[in-house]
């Protein structure tokens, strides 16, 4: 219980804090200061849309689920268009490989007629089929994650970019309270 306590004030409370910032609560601004000149760059809502990157969510969607980091060139995101390729790459040769193993040792096991050899032959082909299911199951992952990727971003395409890789913002709200706004871009 105390756990779950920590818990929701580590990660609900700085939240709760963002949306309530992000809601529309500005912070009061002196007239005379440095303070009112920073804080009058326009917000996220206020800056236009970045046409230059768009995609078809959809699109991007179905492209990376046919060809290995196409949704993702196409979002422009090339560094993950590259793991991507990369460990679908590894995963279907590997399936593949194990694939032919399981068959091989399937047909050696079905050609065997020497009863002191089967418990041999059965145990190769149990283990070639695990590793064949594995990387079935991570080639799977691996498309699944990439294709709600590309399509996460082409929806994200259309929203303004700032230039700081990190920005923090601590304001107090019309309500006396705090406000902690934290971006990372990475």
């Amino acid at each position: 219980m105390i756990l779950m306590s920590r818990i929701a004030r580590i990660f609900i409370l700085p939240i709760a804090l963002v949306i309530a910032n992000s809601a529309g609560a500005q912070a009061p601004q002196p007239a005379d200061s440095a303070y009112s000149v920073k804080n009058q760059e326009t917000s996220y809502a206020e800056r236009p849309f970045d046409t230059t990157r768009a995609q078809n969510p959809t699109a991007a969607l179905f492209k990376s689920m046919f060809v290995p980091g196409w949704g993702q060139i196409c979002n422009k995101k090339y560094i993950k268009a590259g793991v991507v390729i990369s460990l679908e790459s590894i995963f279907i040769a590997n399936l593949v490989h194990y694939a032919r193993k399981t068959s091989d040792a399937k047909k050696a096991f079905d050609a065997a007629t020497d009863d002191a050899l089967l418990p041999d032959l059965y145990a190769a082909y149990r283990s070639a089929k695990d590793d064949r299911n594995l990387y079935s199951w991570f080639t799977g992952t691996v498309i699944f994650i990439s294709m709600f990727d590309a399509y996460v971003d082409a929806h994200l395409a259309h929203f303004p970019k700032i230039s700081d890789n990190i920005s923090l913002n601590i304001a107090p709200t019309r309500e006396s309270d705090l406000a902690v706004n934290l971006c990372l871009i990475f």
